[in-house]
């Protein structure tokens, strides 16, 4: 009976073992599995914050075209005008 006991106390002293080193394990996993969800975060915010700087500048650019179409628009007005000017 004493080897049996032997050999049951060297189980459980293993499976006491084994059963830290797996939740050492499962904490560092925690561990880098927060860590990248705050990266995660981190770049979702700097791709919206990317994909905002692209609208922008996409506005920006229509304004401009719309600025320019209106001038062109103006100087055709003003040529047609001119050609079509009779002296009195």
């Amino acid at each position: 009976m004493n080897e049996k006991e032997g050999k049951l106390k060297t189980n459980k002293g293993d499976l006491s073992k084994r059963e830290k080193e797996l939740s050492d394990s499962i904490m560092e996993l925690n561990n880098k599995i927060t860590m990248l969800k705050i990266r995660f975060e981190e770049l979702d915010s700097d791709n919206k914050r990317s994909k905002e700087l692209e609208q922008q500048s996409a506005s920006q650019k229509l304004d401009k075209v719309n600025q320019i179409a209106r001038i062109m628009f103006s100087i055709d007005h003003l040529e047609y005008f001119c050609k079509n000017k009779t002296i009195d």
